[in-house]
């Protein structure tokens, strides 16, 4: 019963966690439901390289994979943090999943708007560029008109040198 409540606890602010599907993993944050890269085969190589309880790993798959992904800690931070979870009280595993929750929902919404502004940069340059190549396929064409023109002319002006020459003659 002291595990199921420790678990609840753990997960009352973030919601539940969902198994790894397709190499992701649902996770309940403060904007709503996400998901994560969970690749189950890494996160075996992580609980052997690091001797993740078992506690950990069955209470606690989602800060795994937090803790896996998370830019803010190298791997000796992780092992300290994987190390130290059978101990910390529900308070702590709370504050600490509302980190890692946090902070990729705060580098995927970074992510997200990186993306949305080089879309639009990438759709004005877009615009730019058929600009321009309108202007070039313009200036050709209009290049071709005069060339044209003068080729007429030229010719324009030979026959009416001929028709002078005949009318002379």
């Amino acid at each position: 019963m002291a595990d199921t409540n420790t678990q609840q606890a753990s997960q009352q602010s973030t919601g539940a966690v969902s198994a790894i599907r397709d190499g992701k993993m649902l996770i309940q944050g403060m904007r709503g439901r996400f998901f994560i890269k969970a690749d189950q085969k890494k996160i075996d190589e992580i609980v052997a390289k690091y001797s993740i309880p078992e506690s950990v790993t069955s209470k606690y798959p989602d800060l795994i994979a937090l803790a896996i992904q998370t830019e803010s800690m190298d791997d000796s931070e992780r092992e300290y943090w994987y190390q130290i979870m059978p101990v910390m009280t529900d308070d702590q595993i709370v504050k600490l999943r509302n980190i890692l929750v946090n902070e990729k929902e705060q580098l995927t919404k970074l992510d997200e708007e990186y993306n949305a502004d080089l879309k639009g940069l990438n759709d004005k340059h877009m615009l730019e560029w058929q600009d321009f190549e309108r202007k070039q396929q313009r200036q050709k064409a209009a290049e071709a008109e005069r060339s044209v023109e003068e080729t007429e002319a030229e010719h324009e002006k030979k026959l009416l040198e001929e028709l002078d020459k005949l009318q002379n003659s």
